[in-house]
């Protein structure tokens, strides 16, 4: 759990309190604007209320998944799923709809998302008060920088897995960049029944 308390804690501190596009032929908006279709699994819950580019990035996991690809891609696609679905605000109802969970191991999704409320999520009601709905944070892409394979541990159990680095942007609002989780290292680690689960952050 001490994972999981310096997760939000950092993230916390980094978030202290659409972009439009113009010109282009009609056929061109009709098409960025068709909404992508949701390829699930059987491992991991859909995210609720995705763009199109969450959309895509969840498919990309359930194909994945569904082809047998190597373990490391998964990993990357698990950190990047996680980092997408937790630090996006915009798409949550409240500051209790903790996105992410889906990732994290069963028996601490609990505690976590108390966490959250407590701390990271604690600012949505701040963004909307000072600002608006439209300013929450919306996460436009995320790059992968790093895969490092490594032996990690949540509580007493220890195990392989992988050391995601990614950098990430979000959509223009009234937030300052510099008030947004813009790099991140995500701790991704194979619990005993073979699934990807997502243990820590920095």
């Amino acid at each position: 759990m001490k994972n999981f308390r310096k997760m939000t804690l950092a993230l916390f501190a980094c978030l202290l309190f659409t972009v439009s596009g113009c010109g282009g032929e009609d056929s061109e908006k009709e098409e960025a604007n068709k909404k992508v279709e949701l390829v699930t699994n059987e491992i991991y819950e859909a995210p609720q209320d995705p763009n199109n580019t969450q959309t895509e990035l969840f498919n990309q996991l359930s194909e994945a998944l569904k082809d047998g690809a190597d373990e490391e891609k998964c990993a990357e696609l698990v950190a990047k799923n996680f980092a997408f679905d937790f630090l996006t605000l915009a798409n949550k109802k409240d500051g209790t709809d903790i996105g992410g969970l889906t990732y994290l191991p069963q028996d601490y999704r609990e505690e976590f998302s108390l966490y959250a409320q407590s701390n990271y999520y604690n600012s949505y009601a701040t963004i909307v008060k000072q600002y608006d709905k439209d300013s929450l944070p919306q996460m436009k892409e995320l790059k992968t920088e790093k895969i490092t394979p490594s032996s990690l541990y949540i509580g007493e159990t220890s195990g392989e897995g992988y050391i995601v680095s990614l950098t990430a942007k979000y959509e223009n609002t009234e937030l300052s960049n510099d008030a947004l989780k813009t790099s991140m290292s995500i701790q991704v680690m194979k619990n005993a029944q073979g699934r990807l689960e997502v243990i820590g952050l920095e």
